[in-house]
C-alpha cells in the first residue's frame, strides 16, 4: 500500500496480535527504502502503563499477554522513523 506524503499513518508495535505501543506519524516518504515518518511534538499516541517513569510497572505491562494502554502525548523532540513493511 503506497502512501502519500502529509497523510498520517499509525506506527504499531505488535507481537503475536499484541499492541504494545501506537504512535501517529506523518508520512516524509513512500519509496523503495521503506515508509520514512515524521513526528512531532503533541502527537497523541498510546503507550503501557509505567512508560517512562515506572521502569518496573512498564516491564511488568510488556511482559503481559495484555498490557494496559493508556494515552500520551510526545512531548519531547522531533523524531524520523523508517519502516519497511514486516520487518522488525
Amino acid at each position: 500500500m503506497a502512501f502519500e506524503p502529509g497523510v498520517s499513518v499509525a506506527i504499531r508495535d505488535v507481537n503475536a496480535g499484541v499492541v504494545y505501543f501506537a504512535w501517529p506519524y506523518r508520512v516524509v516518504e513512500d519509496g523503495p527504502r521503506g515508509l520514512l515518518v515524521a513526528q512531532r511534538p503533541g502527537a497523541i499516541g498510546l503507550v503501557p502503563v509505567g512508560y517512562p517513569e515506572d521502569r518496573d510497572l512498564l516491564l511488568n505491562q510488556l511482559a503481559s499477554p495484555t498490557p494496559q494502554l493508556v494515552t500520551r502525548s510526545w512531548a519531547r523532540t522531533v523524531t524520523l522513523g523508517m519502516y519497511e513493511e514486516g520487518k522488525a
